[in-house]
């Protein structure tokens, strides 16, 4: 998964306004991934300003902006790990699903 971020200068109510990029291969489903870094980033207390989005079957992406408290890149590390065990979880589920239709 790559994850790029830029921060702008906004500043008010110590809020932080962050453009975040997330981009990730081959997902499993986009649209859990898409679920999951809301819920993560909600968890964190930011506030979501807009959301871009694609979905393909090669590669899910969302360009966001964002306020928090939080750095920047702690929340691109929370919602990077985040992503990964909702891939992995997805993984097992998949595999599970196969040995039980055997």
């Amino acid at each position: 998964m790559n994850v790029l971020e830029a921060k702008s200068a906004t500043d008010h109510d110590k809020m932080t306004g962050t453009k975040t990029r997330f981009s990730l291969q081959e997902p499993l489903s986009g649209i859990d991934s898409m679920v999951e870094i809301l819920q993560c980033l909600k968890s964190m207390g930011t506030k979501l300003k807009t959301v871009q989005a694609n979905f393909s079957p090669h590669e899910f992406s969302a360009t966001m902006n964002i306020e928090t408290q939080i750095r920047g890149e702690e929340v691109e590390e929370r919602v990077e790990r985040r992503l990964q065990e909702t891939e992995w979880k997805l993984l097992v589920l998949a595999e599970a699903s196969r040995i039980e239709d055997y």
